[in-house]
């Protein structure tokens, strides 16, 4: 490994950096590997003195990042528990939970004009282990606020909720990795604080955005982008099935799925939402007495249909949905004897007779 002294200026600063902020894979030995390679390399040898371009991309990428107050921070941990539960495929794996007052505590705040609950954790890369019988299993660090964990002690559904939690995000960050078991089963090992090794340091990204307070309601507000509004119209029309007067909301809402939509329909207002798409308050005058006959997403055209009318509309549409069901059901008996008696028939009428 090179000495202190046959670093230039150039090369000085870069290592210093790496050594703040260069842990592969969490060991002290880290840095020392990457200078040998970096070595053999020929990197350190430039006569120009100059740090390798794959190494001053790196050291570039991270400042940048530090400019924009993206860089990570290095967090250590503090053991309080520790869980067991089983893969899909039997395989055990342990949470070791733990705390850190760089995790934030849980809060109400307001994140797209909802308000929820906001519950910061830190969930930490698998690492491979063996538990007593000496059967492969995985172990991962989860970090909380101390304020969440003290609450996850001693209320037992309140740790099942934060357990579950985990579960989700765990099969979000590694689909490559076996699901949990679907029963969602798991066991807290009171003889234990944490499985393995001491909690290893984790580096945390940046905070989400916060916008600032909400004027309304004093909370933090955490809501993500701008979303357009899609373009819409609010009409009086008359139907051809019945000749009612109804009220009608048509949205136009491109290269959107019927699921995504999420929907309310409130007093004079409804309000649609398509999370990283579309976000719409939509003011509708409705008559005294109306009321909602239904809504539908045409896939075709995509777009969205919310229709209002008046009570009598509503059981008109009410009969003809039983019309239509009798109909159903009566088509469905005749197609039951039709082909009930064309095997009687094939039966009947068959050589072996």
């Amino acid at each position: 490994m090179p000495q202190e002294g046959q670093f230039n200026e150039n090369q000085a600063a870069f290592f210093e950096f790496l050594n703040t902020h260069y842990n592969k894979d969490g060991g002290d030995g880290a840095l020392s590997n990457l200078l040998n390679d970096l070595e053999e390399d020929g990197g350190l040898n430039d006569p120009a003195g100059e740090i390798p371009k794959a190494a001053q991309k790196i050291m570039e990428e991270a400042q940048a990042k530090a400019a924009k107050g993206e860089a990570p921070v290095s967090v250590k941990g503090e053991s309080v528990m520790c869980i067991k539960t089983w893969d899909v495929d039997g395989k055990k794996v342990f949470f070791n939970l733990g705390t850190s007052v760089k995790i934030d505590a849980p809060e109400l705040v307001v994140r797209d004009g909802e308000e929820q609950t906001r519950l910061p954790m830190s969930l930490g890369p698998s690492m491979d282990d063996v538990d007593g019988k000496g059967e492969a299993c995985l172990v991962f660090d989860v970090l909380f606020n101390p304020v969440t964990m003290k609450d996850a002690e001693v209320d037992m559904q309140f740790l099942n909720f934060i357990v579950q939690m985990i579960m989700i995000r765990l099969e979000e960050k590694h689909a490559d990795l076996p699901a949990i078991n679907s029963s969602r089963k798991f066991r807290r090992l009171k003889q234990k604080n944490f499985k393995g090794r001491q909690l290893a340091d984790q580096y945390l990204m940046p905070q989400p955005l916060m916008r600032g307070i909400d004027e309304e309601t004093g909370l933090r507000d955490f809501s993500g982008p701008e979303l357009a509004e899609p373009c819409f119209r609010v009409g009086n029309v008359t139907r051809k099935s019945d000749g009612a007067k109804v009220v009608r909301l048509r949205a136009e809402l491109p290269d959107v799925q019927g699921d995504e939509i999420e929907l309310r329909i409130l007093e004079g207002r409804c309000t649609l939402l398509v999370p990283g798409k579309y976000k719409a308050s939509i003011p509708v005058e409705v008559p005294t007495g109306f009321v909602v006959l239904g809504s539908r997403f045409h896939s075709e055209n995509y777009t969205l249909t919310v229709v209002w009318g008046p009570q009598h509309a509503k059981e008109f549409d009410e009969e003809q949905q039983t019309k239509r069901m009798e109909e159903l059901k009566k088509a469905e008996e005749e197609q039951r004897l039709k082909l009930t008696n064309e095997i009687a028939f094939s039966l009947c009428t068959c050589d072996d007779y």
